[in-house]
């Protein structure tokens, strides 16, 4: 006979899996959503000076960085859930837990293009770093009397 509890733990987990999936569908739509935001943004305005780009640059860049990180997180999550919750596939001939860890694999090259992102990011903010706007010139003043 199968052990309650392991069930009963399984499905609190599932609930609890559950839960935090649809906060981070949320999550995962909004930072999609402000990427589209740049996209729309930057169709038809004017150019950005180098140091405004840079601005805007780097909390790409630490997005990159970040998004590698949660790639690799929810490939090591997939990977430890095929087997506790008992998974079937669509298609008879494959194995979740196999799939799963293809599934994994790919999660873990996008992390690498990721942060390979974030390395070129920082690069292109380095490489504009030097670039400034000139210095007013110098306001010539002149006394009035009354």
């Amino acid at each position: 006979m199968p052990d309650p509890t392991h069930s009963a733990t399984r499905n609190r987990l599932l609930t609890d899996a559950r839960v935090l999936a649809d906060q981070l569908v949320d999550d995962a739509s909004a930072a999609g959503e402000a990427v589209h935001t740049i996209v729309r943004a930057t169709l038809t305005r004017p150019p950005i000076p180098a140091p405004e780009l840079s601005r805007i640059l780097e909390p790409l860049e630490q997005f990159l960085a970040e998004l590698d990180q949660a790639l690799r997180q929810l490939g090591g999550s997939l990977t430890h859930g095929a087997d506790l919750f008992d998974l079937v596939d669509d298609h008879p001939d494959a194995d979740p837990a196999t799939v799963a860890r293809l599934a994994a694999d790919r999660l873990d090259d996008a992390a690498t293009h990721a942060y390979r992102g974030s390395l070129q990011l920082g690069d292109a903010r380095n490489t504009i770093a030097g670039q400034t706007y000139p210095a007013p010139a110098p306001v010539d003043r002149v006394e009035v009397t009354r």
